[in-house]
């Protein structure tokens, strides 16, 4: 089974693409969090039932494990996700057996079961997910290390970036925007860049934060350079009933066009000089993941520039003249967070804006006042807060990682 970068199988096209148009258009869950729970079971699933097609019968691979030497993971403890991934749990060998095809389709089945708890599958689901995993051989995939991902991102931002940010007054939903509105999305625009999204990923991706956040960096750099760039693109979010995968977890929330109607990414895209966007996150393929991720990013970046503007007291042009002294990590932190709960981040965003500019536009009160560095995590709620901060040591964690790569040759 082969596909076109962006496209389904003809087999998905011919058979499913109809009907998963259909379902993902039902796939906006009822509350602003895209379906995140706690991770649950890490024991094997037995295949789920499908009504239309019966056992999943493609999921069904042997284990053939192979020999990876793991390096700097040696001596680590694995459980859970990291434990999906690798399908090694507790302490981490020096040489490990892994199967990630098994793996993978591990992952899936547990994917499938966990979507059929909401609903029985719909038509087309078991066509996309054939089209995700079946063409993955770790034989065949790309192997690269993080700077070389860093670059497939790079090449991603070239060729999506909106050029002029005014043309989203076109756009109803921005069509009031002032000069000032579209200035400020200008800046907030401009941190989108490779750093911002690869951490964005590890925290999709990875649970570990905090001290461990390096630890992230290195396992993702692992399951590059052994499974390939395909695997990551092919891992399914295990914590939402939604189909949904890849580096960024994205459900239809994030990317969808039917007809007249777009969601997230899908809206920001109508400013691309050329479409870059395939109608619903399961024909997501390479590059396309890191485009979604910055459309849906800037989307997040206006509705929360259109908030701002509601204000009586000239929030985006106060904004805007101090923006050079905000923390560079704020407005990362806020895309985390509006990914997952995008009222919740605004609100967050709006009450730490207020403050930034009182503190800049107060009169002079001593060093003690000028030094201090207002936090967006302190404004956050803690359905928001976790998002926020595991993102913000993932940005530090990628960049002392690289710093070494660098300092090394």
């Amino acid at each position: 089974m082969s596909f076109e970068k962006g496209k389904m199988t003809r087999r998905g096209m011919l058979m499913g693409a109809a009907a998963l148009a259909a379902y993902e258009a039902t796939q906006i869950p009822n509350t602003e969090k895209e379906g995140k729970t706690a991770d649950t079971q890490t024991e094997p699933v037995p295949n789920p039932q499908n009504t239309e097609r019966g056992r999943l019968d493609f999921l069904d691979v042997q284990k053939q494990p192979q020999e990876y030497r793991m390096a700097e993971l040696s001596g680590h403890k694995f459980g859970d996700l990291l434990t999906k991934y690798t399908g090694v749990d507790g302490k981490v060998p020096d040489v490990a057996q892994i199967d990630f095809r098994y793996q993978l389709a591990s992952m899936w089945k547990e994917k499938l079961s966990l979507m059929e708890k909401s609903a029985p599958l719909a038509p087309g689901v078991v066509d996309a997910v054939e089209d995700i995993f079946e063409p993955y051989d770790v034989k065949r995939s790309t192997k690269m290390d993080i700077r070389e991902y860093i670059s497939k991102i790079s090449g991603a931002l070239r060729d999506v970036r909106i050029a002029d940010l005014g043309r989203v007054r076109d756009l109803p939903a921005f069509s009031e925007f002032t000069d000032s509105q579209v200035a400020l999305l200008r800046h907030l625009e401009a941190s989108i860049d490779v750093q911002a999204l690869l951490s964005y990923a590890l925290t999709e991706l990875l649970p570990t934060q905090r001290r461990d956040a390096p630890l992230g960096v290195a396992i993702f750099e692992f399951l590059l350079s052994n499974a390939g760039r395909e695997y990551i693109d092919s891992i399914p979010a295990l914590h939402d009933r939604f189909l949904s995968s890849g580096p960024y977890q994205f459900t239809g929330l994030a990317l969808k066009h039917q007809g007249q109607h777009r969601e997230g990414a899908s809206v920001m895209d109508l400013l691309s000089k050329d479409p870059q966007m395939p109608d619903g996150v399961s024909a997501l393929r390479g590059n396309d993941h890191h485009k979604a991720a910055y459309l849906f990013a800037l989307f997040n970046l206006a509705h929360l520039v259109k908030r701002l503007g509601e204000s009586k007291s000239r929030t985006p042009e106060r904004l805007e003249a101090h923006f050079a002294e905000m923390p560079a990590d704020t407005v990362l932190e806020y895309i985390a967070a509006a990914h997952h709960a995008p009222e919740h981040a605004i609100t967050a965003f709006k009450a730490f804006a207020e403050a930034f500019i009182a503190q800049k536009e107060a009169p002079h009160k001593g060093r003690a006042h000028e030094s201090a560095t207002l936090d967006f995590l302190d404004y956050c709620g803690k359905d928001v807060e976790e998002y926020a901060r595991k993102t913000k040591g993932n940005l530090y964690a990628v960049q002392s990682y690289l710093a070494r790569k660098q300092a090394k040759n």
